[in-house]
């Protein structure tokens, strides 16, 4: 009798349980309906025995918005994953200069040292050269010549306007019966005379021209301006920098020979490098590279900089293979401001890499993990939802990939997903009671 009178209590209770829940689970489904007289009343209606119902299905009695429960739609799409990478810090191409001699002579002075900022133009050094003194002596006979020739045109050219205003004279008075026709023949033999010197002179004074500009082209070669000559001879050739950066090789010394040999018998003085913008080279692996853009942004942390994050456009990507590491080198520009990094310095880049191949994708917080299988809530109906078990694939911050279980297109809920899970894990434990 008392067992009987348990499995009645029990049945008696189970309605009760379904209506505070406000769903149907398992053959059970519980109606809300609002009434006149007072408060909601429920009605229970047993399942169809005769009716199989889906497993895994949450049957809510509202709308799935009035629950709380926000839906999106699975897509086509790829996720980004980001990688790390050990990288290298070299300086650029353009960025880097070398200071030589381009004369022979001795260096007689150093005036900077390594990790020495300097300006472009700047003195770095002088080397001790006597044919630097030839060549400034070369260019300031030329200027004098330059400069008689210019005051010979000058003069010939005053001396045939007063030729031409005596002939022009002599040609009114011949007019006038006063002056003999000889003077006038005479005094435009005269013209005519000044008229091949003024050409002559003009000549020559271009040619002094010609090789007064050979004398400059002499000195700028060797690194002279000459129009900074002030008079004073020198036999010291000043080495300027050629460019703005920091002094990162240093080989001269006081008293070294040097002289414009090629190849390695003419090695750099000094090495300057701009450090403002600097390449950074990625070695990337061969399943990888295809992810990665021309233009792509990349950003990289160093240990010398702790919580400092520069960022890098790629501008080159590799062509060859490393055949042992099989990798590839990828090159990036960097903004270095602050001249941090420095080539031959270890840093670590970030990279996004986004598939080419679309896969099934919907946001992350949609994925619940369900006993021991990954589950997505796929709507059925307005307020019928199925934990679909799926695959993932690779996954984000916001998205994750599904390579197996629903398709693009369908209807899987987002917020509220673990709503659903628990309601479904307690009518799980429920039915096992």
């Amino acid at each position: 009798m008392t067992k009987r009178l348990k499995l009645i209590s029990l049945a008696c209770l189970m309605p009760v349980a379904a209506l505070s829940a406000g769903i149907k689970i398992s053959g059970m489904q519980t109606q809300i309906s609002p009434t006149t007289d007072g408060p909601a009343k429920s009605s229970v209606t047993e399942k169809n025995p005769g009716q199989k119902m889906s497993d895994n299905v949450v049957h809510l009695p509202a709308a799935a918005s009035s629950n709380g429960i926000v839906l999106t739609k699975a897509r086509r799409g790829s996720v980004e994953e980001t990688k790390v990478f050990s990288s290298t810090v070299e300086s650029r191409n353009p960025g880097t200069a070398s200071v030589t001699s381009l004369v022979h002579g001795v260096v007689t002075k150093v005036l900077v040292d390594v990790g020495d900022n300097v300006r472009a133009g700047q003195i770095v050094a002088y080397i001790n050269c006597p044919e630097i003194s030839e060549a400034q002596s070369a260019y300031v006979e030329r200027n004098a010549h330059k400069i008689e020739a210019q005051a010979n045109v000058e003069l010939v050219k005053t001396r045939l306007d007063l030729a031409k205003k005596e002939s022009d004279r002599l040609a009114t008075l011949l007019n006038e019966g006063i002056a003999a026709k000889k003077d006038v023949e005479s005094a435009q033999s005269r013209d005519a005379s000044t008229e091949a010197e003024l050409q002559t002179s003009v000549a020559m004074l271009a040619a002094s021209e010609s090789q007064l500009t050979s004398a400059g082209s002499k000195l700028q070669s060797l690194g002279i301006n000459p129009k900074s000559m002030q008079g004073n001879l020198s036999t010291e050739l000043p080495l300027r920098a050629p460019i703005s950066g920091l002094v990162s090789q240093k080989s001269a010394q006081p008293g070294q020979p040097v002289g414009p040999m090629s190849g390695a018998l003419n090695p750099s003085l000094f090495t300057i490098v701009d450090l403002s913008k600097v390449w950074v080279m990625l070695e990337v692996p061969q399943s990888d590279i295809s992810c990665i853009q021309n233009g792509a942004t990349i950003t990289f942390t160093s240990e010398v900089a702790p919580g400092k994050t520069f960022v890098g456009r790629v501008t080159k990507l590799g062509q060859t293979f490393d055949a042992t590491s099989r990798t590839a080198s990828v090159r990036t520009e960097v903004e270095n401001p602050e001249s941090i990094l420095k080539p031959g310095m270890m840093v670590l880049a970030n990279v996004n890499m986004r598939r080419s191949i679309a896969q099934t994708i919907i946001p992350s917080t949609a994925v619940q993990k369900l006993t021991n299988k990954t589950v997505v809530f796929k709507q059925l109906a307005r307020a019928s939802f199925k934990a679909c078990p799926v695959a993932i694939g690779k996954t984000d911050a916001k998205n994750t990939e599904i390579i197996a279980g629903i398709s693009p297109g369908d209807t899987v809920v987002t917020k509220g997903s673990f709503l659903l899970k628990s309601e479904l894990m307690k009518s799980s434990i429920g039915g096992e009671e």
